[in-house]
């Protein structure tokens, strides 16, 4: 990614095996994980936790470089 450009990133947390697949513990981030990536970054957006309909545990971020 160019310097100035924005990443949307969206990915799973270790919590997502209560609501069903993805599993495996490999594929999963732990709390903080996905912004700790992106710590020297500008963090423009940052969720972590429960999203409902459907229920899912994810993390997003949106970040310039």
């Amino acid at each position: 990614l160019k310097r100035g450009g924005v990443l949307i990133y969206e990915t799973y947390t270790v919590l997502q095996p209560q609501f069903g697949k993805p599993h495996n513990p490999d594929f999963l981030l732990k709390p903080e994980e996905l912004r700790n990536w992106f710590i020297d970054w500008e963090i423009i957006y940052y969720f972590e936790g429960i999203k409902k309909n459907p229920k899912r545990a994810i993390a997003q971020i949106v970040c310039r470089k």
